[in-house]
């Protein structure tokens, strides 16, 4: 009976900048959690502390041991919503999230590895859990965590993934084959490279 924010990526990503916000979108949901990846003590202890330190009770951080694949998968589907590290982007673990069928809140920048998120979310039709700044970063996932049924329309959307452009394999090799055809044609011609 609680709203469950989740991040999986790797504790490596989180900085003081996106924890803050974190910890306001805590302090703005009531009965929400945040279920977190931290394979060490050292981490989730002072993890706990910076909770503290911004007046969130540190048992609303919630630590998730290794587990298999298989169990990975299984428990995102237990969760309500992604938070997005910042500005280092989940890449590889986002396609899992979104193929368990959980929604992702992304904060984007103007580098590759502050874009990986908006582009997922893009191939998947949910451009609208794109954010550009942090305070809209926040209000988004407070509003969504206020509001879980609009969650759900969202989660609609993973629902049927033969319809989706990231688990669309043929397309995928289809539109790549063809960026490369384009490419080695225009350096037959002589034209400079360009973006495909």
């Amino acid at each position: 009976n609680c709203f469950i924010f989740c991040c999986t990526n790797g504790h490596y990503k989180y900085n003081p900048s996106i924890f803050n916000s974190w910890m306001k979108i805590l302090g703005k949901v009531d009965n929400s959690i945040l279920f977190l990846s931290a394979d060490s003590e050292l981490v989730k202890n002072n993890l706990r502390k910076e909770a503290l330190a911004r007046n969130i009770k540190p048992d609303r951080l919630i630590f998730g041991e290794k587990v298999s694949y298989t169990m990975y998968i299984e428990r995102l589907n237990l969760m309500d919503l992604f938070l997005d590290t910042y500005p280092f982007n989940g890449m590889s673990s986002s396609c899992d999230i979104l193929w368990s069928g959980l929604p992702i809140l992304t904060l984007t920048g103007s580098t590759m590895t502050s874009r990986g998120g908006a582009s997922f979310l893009q191939s998947v039709g949910l451009e609208s859990l794109i954010t550009y700044s942090a305070k809209d970063y926040e209000k988004l996932a407070i509003d969504l965590g206020n509001n879980p049924n609009k969650l759900k329309k969202l989660r609609q959307k993973l629902l049927d993934k033969s319809k989706l452009d990231l688990f669309n394999i043929k397309k995928y090799t289809s539109n790549i084959e063809n960026s490369y055809q384009k490419i080695y044609a225009e350096s037959q011609v002589g034209l400079t490279p360009n973006h495909i």
